[in-house]
């Protein structure tokens, strides 16, 4: 009697071990979809500050680039005004 005690108990646990199992893989699941939409708008959004970013260089460089040519201009101007 108590070795098929011993039996029934020892399958109940694995039916429970692997119900078990089976919760805490879909909990998981779920959680790692959570998980991946979160980085996914993450990624979008450092996407979108990288491309700002570049922009705003692009937009100083561009700016930075007329500075040094009116700067050249200037500085030219002033050696034909002296030159006179």
């Amino acid at each position: 009697m108590w070795k098929v005690f011993s039996i029934v108990l020892e399958y109940c646990c694995k039916t429970d071990h692997k119900a078990m199992v089976n919760e805490l893989t879909e909990k998981h699941r779920e959680e790692m979809k959570q998980l991946d939409k979160s980085y996914e708008n993450r990624i979008i959004e450092f996407k979108q500050e990288v491309k700002e970013l570049n922009e705003t260089i692009k937009q100083t460089q561009e700016f930075a680039d007329l500075c040094q040519k009116e700067k050249k201009d200037e500085i030219e101007h002033r050696l034909r005004v002296e030159q006179q």
